[in-house]
């Protein structure tokens, strides 16, 4: 890899950090609102997660991967979404288990692992 695409990986590696954590605010703050409006913790959480992810797609396909709306590309991303919630269920029930006795730094390594596996799916699939 060139020095230039390098640059480039490093923006968009950026940019999809950036937008996890506005994702996460959309989750929470859809949370929040459904929790006050009656809605069960799970159901809310759902639906809040679901919610995240269409702000993350949003943002991602416009600014980290710079491409038009496709519904096939809006389809791979929830699948790697999906996938993530996967990984990082059976990565922090590993970490936990065998290696770090620590919930809080095995999600955080849980996180960090998840996190650079979707962005290179995505990265590879979802936007390819």
């Amino acid at each position: 890899m060139t020095p230039p695409q390098l640059k480039h990986r490093a923006r968009q590696l950026a940019l999809y950090a950036v937008i996890g954590v506005l994702a996460t605010a959309a989750h929470y703050a859809v949370m929040a609102m459904l929790l006050n409006a009656g809605w069960l913790p799970v159901q809310a959480s759902t639906a809040g997660a679901f919610c995240g992810a269409v702000v993350a797609y949003i943002a991602n396909r416009k600014w980290t991967f710079e491409m038009d709306h496709s519904t096939r590309r809006m389809m791979r991303f929830m699948a790697v979404a999906a996938l993530g919630l996967l990984m990082n269920a059976i990565g922090l029930m590993a970490i936990y288990q065998w290696l770090i006795p620590s919930v809080i730094w095995a999600q955080l390594l849980t996180t960090a692992l998840v996190f650079v596996a979707t962005f290179l799916i995505n990265l590879k699939w979802s936007f390819a």
